[in-house]
């Protein structure tokens, strides 16, 4: 009987080994898991980062080429704004002059 207890308590010591092993191994696989959840993280993170900075360059360059052509839109109107300002005036003087000179003429 001494022999099966022995027997008994060597099984059962080696149970508890495995069982602390297990523990371990699990503890050690959740470890990992969270680590490689970290560094999955901290990639997303930067990803995203290069992405908004991207899209941000991208936004940037396309309002800079708006601006510029509004800017051309802007002269171009206004150069032909001036010319028909300046063709309205020289004509305003020419009228007045010949209404000027009908005027004085006897």
């Amino acid at each position: 009987m001494e022999a099966e207890l022995k027997s008994l308590l060597a099984v059962e010591e080696e149970a508890e080994r495995l069982v602390t092993e297990a523990e371990e191994a699990h503890r050690d696989l959740i470890a990992a898991a969270q680590e490689e959840a970290n560094l999955l993280e901290q990639q997303f993170a930067e990803d995203s980062r290069d992405i908004l900075l991207q899209h941000m360059e991208k936004a940037e360059t396309r309002a800079k080429q708006t601006i510029a052509e509004l800017q051309r839109h802007h002269e171009e109107q206004d150069a032909k704004l001036r010319a028909e300002a300046k063709s309205r005036h020289d004509k305003a003087l020419a009228e007045a002059l010949q209404i000027f000179q009908s005027r004085s003429e006897p």
